[in-house]
């Protein structure tokens, strides 16, 4: 037990306080959180207006944001289970205002939340929404400059819904299309939660610019292994999902697999520091369905991410020879 912090930890004293000094030279506005969401440390930047109201030292912060949290207690979860950071939308100000969630790689038991300056606020883009509807019903103006307002708009609804690195569905939109899809008068469907195996590599090895095209071709692959009404998603990093809509096809148990498959094929790239070259990723997966597991979109997301993880496991327990890798 860490007697500072009163939550168990695999950090020293020492550590800890090296820790709270680090958060409190933030120059963005960022919080230390335990395993239960106590606010351990704030940087010194950070003015009340920048964080959700309340959001002191010693406040348990999913408690104080009540049912405006927006599954920051499921993010917390997935964030120290993951490598990749979770986009957690939070109340400031009145606004969806975006910050990154991640669990610390030495010490599983702290989470570092931290305003993201790179996403337009989720608030922001609602007004860039609404203004870009405004600007089509007052049009007064030449037929070249409505094109232009109209081209605007159109760019800032894309935006809104979609990952800008791949092109498919963003989180926030598929989660909301699911959700609908449950919520409508036949609520089955298939969950199927894709993680890369051996993406980091790629980006060690060849740079980002290599793991970026890497992403481009495998939401491809995704898309061309589906149907056109199924839902295809990158959640973040390298993690996609894809929602099989009712259907022969959707509920043969060998679809998931055949998805996965896709992925697998070498990928020639173009590197700047090496040329030509061929890589190849893994995948592991996991499925939930509805209604036989829930009906409720979060929840599908959770299990089948949970599912995907023991698949995970258990190809690092078969080895290289006997993964499912192709």
């Amino acid at each position: 037990m860490n007697a500072r912090t009163g939550t168990n930890s695999s950090l020293s004293d020492r550590d800890v306080g090296l820790l709270r000094a680090l958060i409190g030279a933030m120059p963005l506005p960022t919080v230390l959180l335990d395993r239960a969401g106590t606010v351990v440390a704030l940087s010194r930047s950070a003015e009340p207006r920048h964080l959700p109201d309340g959001c002191v030292e010693g406040a348990c912060l999913p408690d104080l944001l009540g049912g405006d949290d927006h599954g920051l207690r499921h993010r917390m979860e997935r964030a120290l289970r993951s490598t990749v950071p979770q986009t957690a939308p939070l109340i400031v100000g009145g606004a969806l205002r975006p910050f990154r969630l991640s669990g610390l790689r030495h010490g599983d038991s702290y989470l570092i939340l931290q305003a993201d300056p790179e996403t337009a606020s989720l608030g922001d883009r609602l007004v860039h929404r609404r203004e870009a509807a405004r600007l089509k019903t007052s049009l007064r103006i030449s037929e070249n400059q409505r094109l232009r307002l109209e081209s605007e708009a159109e760019r800032l609804e894309y935006a809104a819904h979609r990952d800008g690195r791949t092109g498919l569905y963003n989180a926030m939109a598929f989660e909301r299309m699911v959700g609908a899809a449950l919520r409508g008068h036949d609520p089955r469907g298939v969950m199927v939660y894709l993680d890369l195996d051996g993406f980091k590599k790629v980006n060690d090895r060849h740079g980002h610019a290599a793991g970026d095209a890497v992403l481009a071709v495998v939401a491809q692959r995704l898309c061309d292994a589906v149907r056109d009404t199924d839902i295809v998603a990158r959640l973040g990093g390298d993690e996609f999902a894809v929602w099989l809509k009712p259907g022969t096809a959707a509920f043969d148990p060998a679809v998931p697999e055949r998805i996965a498959a896709s992925i697998r094929p070498p990928i020639p790239l173009q590197s700047a520091a090496s040329g030509d070259i061929t890589v190849c990723v893994g995948v592991s997966l996991g499925i939930a369905r509805a209604p036989e597991d829930t009906t409720d979109v979060e929840s599908l997301i959770r299990i089948a991410n949970s599912r995907m993880y023991l698949d995970k496991r258990a190809a690092a327990v078969r080895g290289p020879r006997q993964s499912r890798r192709a």
